[in-house]
């Protein structure tokens, strides 16, 4: 006999809720204490480059899936 766990929406996971608020607030903290060279390096720089790789890797994955459907 196969059961399937019903998702239930609308509920979220405290535990992840609380380690995301830390993560945003650590991200803040580390930003703040960069020098301006870093903070114009990775705004000009990093930033942009993880974009186009974001964007490279949603292309690729958008026709395999597609295929593994087949």
């Amino acid at each position: 006999m196969i059961t399937m766990r019903r998702r239930e929406q609308g509920q979220v996971n405290p535990a992840l809720l609380i380690i995301l608020i830390i993560c945003l607030i650590t991200g803040v903290w580390v930003w703040k204490r960069l020098s301006l060279e870093t903070q114009d390096y990775l705004v000009d720089q990093a930033v942009p480059m993880t974009a186009i790789g974001l964007v490279c890797a949603l292309l690729l994955f958008i026709p395999i899936r597609m295929l593994r459907r087949r």
